[in-house]
């Protein structure tokens, strides 16, 4: 779990500074975890500005994180990045608390490998002891059901 936010200079891509430390840790964690075989940064905004300009600016967020972790080390292969504007909101976009829980950078594991654990149970003592780890790829992932497709309603109210 990351507890803190990614900061990023007002309506821009650019990230700053006091936010170094959290990627280089964010950058550790994933090099330290080759079975993470591909992860997902993705961007969100509140609701404030137009619709248009929130997508363009959490794209181009997701794209500088994702940068940062290539350019420190995270092989580019592993990562993807991708904008959700604001159509994804955590908080309540009527409250300045929940405009900044939308505003953030979360990065989703989409695939990984497996880690088998055996173990043995002591027969005298019903004590259980570890003796074996094996790690499997991940088991491909089945296309959703149609009815278990994730559509979102196209009836929201433009912004001006």
């Amino acid at each position: 779990m990351i507890h803190e936010k990614i900061q990023f200079e007002t309506d821009k891509a650019v990230i700053k500074p006091e936010s170094f430390d959290l990627l280089n840790e964010i950058t550790a964690v994933i090099k330290s975890n080759p079975r993470i075989k591909k992860l997902s940064v993705e961007g969100h905004t509140d609701s404030e500005g137009r619709d248009k300009h929130n997508q363009k600016l959490s794209d181009k967020r997701a794209a500088s994180v994702r940068k940062y972790l290539v350019e420190h080390g995270v092989e580019d292969a592993r990562l993807d990045s991708k904008g959700w504007g604001e159509t994804k909101p955590i908080g309540d976009n009527k409250t300045e608390e929940g405009r900044e829980k939308n505003r953030r950078v979360e990065f989703v594991i989409v695939e990984q490998d497996v880690l088998k654990k055996t173990f043995e149970v002591d027969a005298k003592t019903g004590e259980r002891r570890e003796i074996g780890e094996q790690v499997q790829p991940a088991p491909a992932a089945a296309a959703p059901a149609p009815e278990q497709s994730n559509t979102q309603d196209q009836s929201k109210e433009k912004k001006p």
